[in-house]
């Protein structure tokens, strides 16, 4: 959700609360399933969150399979 606000009559985008595309992926698969899906150990899967939430790409075909239409590319690199 983009929010337009208006500071001394300028117009700014704010983005309340960005998940990263890790943040996406985990709620939306759970860290063990997904762990278990592409062959990981869950502490993998968890880096991902806690180290700058970026999802190497060599997983992004496979996390869309996954998903069934709830992800996109868009989610996986910029987040929601």
């Amino acid at each position: 959700m983009t929010v337009l606000l208006l500071v001394n009559g300028c117009k700014y985008l704010y983005y309340p609360l960005m998940k990263t595309p890790a943040e996406v992926v985990i709620e939306l698969l759970g860290v063990r399933p997904l762990a278990r899906s592409l062959g990981v150990v869950p502490a993998t899967v968890i880096n991902w969150r806690e180290r700058g939430g970026t999802v190497p790409s060599k997983y992004h075909v496979r996390l869309i399979e996954l998903a069934e239409g709830k992800l996109t590319t868009g989610d996986l690199v910029y987040g929601r």
